[in-house]
């Protein structure tokens, strides 16, 4: 599988919102890829264990994006991991402005304000703009969390390359295993499972008319041709 290496991203200010990717590809024109959200998950560095994110895009497959049950398929666009703080988030807002993705999902509880308040202060300082952390769904529940990740794989809507992180956790990982400290024994997944839980529960709907109205009001016109931004 060759490298993702975006070329261009922009939104669609249509009511979905749709996020639009030019993708390298090696001898060929651009590819062009569209999604109708992409968002991450991040876990806090513990106990040894670094801290880690990752991103994934849901496809824009063609299906009714009002509908709560549709599994469009996710694919993996990036995911790092780093002990230091400082150099994780620089990593993380890279490819967040990069992928056009705004939002991390994360455990935000007492344990990890330290954390929290320190991506504030990263974002602020560097006037990062629409980077934000959520509270990730069922947080403090991995076994559901590792359920859920296997629904999307038997679906077949889970894209994940061999060479990854985040594969290998998958593959490694034993029932077994998950009797003591998962979180931070498999980081990776535990991201996964932030990312995967905040895409079911926040899908992606139509944005509000008055909203696009706004937004194409603010935003003025734009230029055409392949670099628009």
């Amino acid at each position: 599988m060759s490298k993702y290496v975006v070329i261009s991203s922009e939104k669609d200010m249509d009511e979905r919102g749709i996020i639009i990717h030019r993708v390298n590809v090696p001898g060929k024109n651009p590819e062009v890829i569209k999604y109708r959200a992409i968002q991450g998950g991040l876990t806090w560095p513990k106990n040894g264990a670094p801290g880690y994110y990752i991103i994934l895009g849901q496809l824009d497959d063609g299906l009714d994006y009002r509908r709560q049950d549709v599994k469009s398929p996710l694919k993996f666009l990036g995911e790092f991991e780093s002990e230091f703080p400082e150099k994780l988030f620089n990593r993380l807002t890279d490819d967040a402005r990069m992928f056009l993705c705004d939002e991390f999902y994360c455990d935000t509880g007492p344990e990890w304000e330290g954390f929290v308040e320190a991506f504030d202060n990263y974002v602020s300082i560097h006037k990062v703009e629409k980077v934000y952390l959520k509270e990730a769904p069922f947080a403090q529940n991995f076994h559901f969390g590792v359920t859920k990740i296997r629904e999307w794989k038997a679906a077949g809507a889970l894209d994940i390359p061999e060479s990854t992180t985040i594969r290998c956790q998958l593959k490694e990982m034993q029932p077994t295993d998950l009797k003591e400290s998962p979180e931070t024994n498999f980081f990776a997944v535990n991201a996964l499972r932030f990312v995967i839980g905040g895409i079911e529960k926040y899908s992606p709907g139509p944005i509000c008319p008055k909203v696009m109205a706004r937004i194409l009001r603010d935003r003025g016109p734009r230029p055409g041709g392949f670099m628009a931004s």
